[in-house]
């Protein structure tokens, strides 16, 4: 296939400067695509799909539930009693430690009314502070806030 197309049209001479350059290109490109096989549990998904395993290729399992559902509204429940709902733009790898960064984040009072955040771009948790947390279901946030008034 590389004769014919250098039959029909030269890319230029080819030579160790070139060797090198198209080694480098073709290393970046494969480790882009190894990182996002690894980052998005594409092997492991298809090898739970095959009974081959249970894991995932996250750190933790922790992590994983974040990645998995980080499109979804989620809701901090902190040890205080205090509750918070948004979407997680970042979150800890680990339960112990770290911090949870939420958009569009509402606070909920007692009887599911909410508190707008609406000059708050982001808001960040300690995740020490954090006893539990709540994955939406796949609901917009305003059907949700809706039907809790």
């Amino acid at each position: 296939m590389s004769f014919i197309i250098g039959n029909v049209f030269s890319f230029g001479e080819w030579n160790s400067s070139i060797e090198i350059v198209i080694a480098i290109v073709i290393s970046i490109i494969f480790a882009l695509v190894c990182s996002y096989i690894i980052n998005n549990d594409i092997i492991h998904t298809f090898l739970r799909s095959k009974w081959i395993t249970r894991e995932t290729s996250y750190i933790k399992g922790w992590y994983g539930a974040f990645s998995e559902h980080s499109s979804q509204y989620i809701v901090l429940h902190l040890k205080d009693g205090r509750r918070i709902m948004g979407l997680p733009e970042e979150w800890p790898t680990q339960p112990e430690s770290g911090v949870f960064q939420l958009s569009h984040a509402d606070w909920l009072l007692e009887k599911n009314k909410t508190i707008q955040l609406t000059n708050v771009d982001t808001i960040m948790f300690k995740a020490e502070d954090v006893f539990c947390v709540e994955f939406i279901m796949s609901v917009e946030k305003e059907k949700m806030n809706d039907s809790h008034k």
